[in-house]
């Protein structure tokens, strides 16, 4: 055998192996997407419908879009308003917060990941001081975010964005979670006041739809 041959047979695995993955492909379309005539045209109609939504997306996202402005005046083609997001990013992240002291929020969100970590993850260097530092990151948070104590105080009415969401998120987990073991455990109690006090509330808060508990909130 020459050195010539010995080259081919070494690339000849390389070659064998795509060359099987492109014939089990083209058979998998075959007997999955193109088997009759109906499914070949069911597969031509969609695959058109999917690139057309695919670059109507691109047109609007990508090639007809306002990337840069200070506000919507900017914004007159038929193309994404990027510009608002730049313009306006403070607002999604924290709301009218003002803009002075967003370093309160900033390190606040930040000093959630260390407060969290301990309690999703087991192997967790320091792990016994972090979950320390989680059972007093709430009161660290809130004295963040409202002030007092030598920060000024930032009125709720300024709270938004992603902010306010982890606020809510955080703080119904908070509760929940002790609240709902209480239930469970009332709800099984032998006092027939405690089992018919938590039964009700249970059985209340199921029966009532979810969306109207968004709108009371």
């Amino acid at each position: 055998m020459t050195q010539r041959d010995a080259s081919v047979d070494s690339k000849s695995p390389t070659r064998n192996s795509l060359g099987s993955a492109i014939e089990r492909a083209l058979l998998w379309a075959r007997e999955n997407l193109f088997s009759s005539p109906t499914n070949s045209v069911f597969t031509l109609a969609f695959g058109a419908s999917a690139l057309w939504v695919v670059i109507s997306i691109l047109q609007w996202a990508v090639f007809e879009a306002q990337f840069s402005g200070s506000d919507r005046s900017v914004c007159t083609g038929t193309g994404a308003c990027w510009a608002i997001i730049n313009a306006r990013w403070h607002q999604f992240l924290f709301g009218f917060y003002p803009q002075e002291v967003m370093w309160r929020p900033a390190v606040t969100i930040m000093l959630l990941v260390p407060a969290l970590t301990p309690w999703l993850f087991t192997a967790v260097p320091m792990r016994r001081p972090l979950q320390w530092f989680s059972a007093f990151y709430p009161v660290l948070a809130l004295w963040l975010v409202a002030g007092g104590f030598g920060l000024s105080e930032i009125e709720t009415t300024k709270w938004g964005g992603l902010l306010l969401t982890l606020i809510i998120a955080v703080t119904g987990i908070i509760v929940s979670v002790p609240l709902g073991t209480l239930l469970a455990l009332g709800r099984r109690s032998e006092l027939p006041v405690i089992r018919m006090l938590c039964v009700l509330f249970i059985e209340f808060v199921r029966a009532v739809p979810l969306i109207t508990l968004l709108f009371m909130a």
